[in-house]
Formats: C-alpha cells, structure tokens, sequence
C-alpha cells in the first residue's frame, strides 16, 4: 500500500464513500503499521478488513480502525483521541470524528519519518566491502 494524502477538512456536508474514503484511510492504516514495524520493530494489532463494495461497515470495523490508529498514536506519541466503541446500531463516524481520525494518521506519519531521519546510520567495512553512509 502507498499513502494517499488523508483527508483533514471534512464538514458536515461532505460524503463519506467506500472508494475513496474508506479506502484511503484503510491503506493508510495498513502503511503506517508496516512503516511502525519497519522503524520501530512494533507490531500492533491486526488491521481490520475492510469490506467489498456492496457491504456496509460494521461497528468491529469502526472500533479495529480507532483502536489501530490509538495504538500507533502511542507509540509515536503522537496525540490521538480514542472515540467510545461503536456498538450495532450505532450512527457512523461525524466528520469531527474523521477529521481526528485522519489527523492523527497524518501526525504520526510525520512522526515515524521524524524517528526515522533521527536513527544513526552505521558506516563499516566487512570483507573488504563497504557498508553505510
């Protein structure tokens, strides 16, 4: 998955649209937890699966995408908000809760590229060959 800029200026007007909302922000979910895995060796809990075109998201969806989105908010420190678990029945995510959802996969996008830039990178010859910066 690559990223996709997430959307951080919902409104009450706006739509939310399997493709490409749920998508974008379902990709990006699954591209901060490999960058996560990659920088700081921390595996968080399965991504939900999103569903297909034609079915509707379900409250384990909403409540998988908040709890993933907390949890790689920790360990970046990065702030994030958790919303109360979704139960059936319950409305969907408000735009406020969209906006803070998408915000915080921004902020801690920004986050890992910071840890990532600040790691030392390791200059050494082994067997006569050159490994490094």
């Amino acid at each position: 998955m690559s990223w996709q800029t997430p959307k951080t200026n919902w409104t009450a007007r706006d739509f939310f649209d399997l493709d490409p909302d749920l998508l974008r922000l379902g990709g990006n979910l699954a591209f901060l937890k490999k960058e996560a895995a990659g920088v700081l060796g921390v595996q968080s809990s399965a991504a939900p699966a999103l569903p297909r075109l034609g079915e509707t998201a379900d409250p384990a969806l909403l409540n998988g995408i908040e709890k993933n989105t907390a949890e790689l908010a920790a360990v970046c420190s990065a702030e994030f908000l958790p919303h109360r678990d979704f139960l059936p029945g319950d409305a969907f995510w408000s735009w406020r809760d969209l906006n803070r959802i998408e915000g915080a996969m921004k902020e801690v996008r920004a986050a890992l590229g910071s840890i990532r830039a600040a790691q030392p990178m390791l200059s050494f010859t082994l067997g006569g060959d050159f490994f490094g910066a």
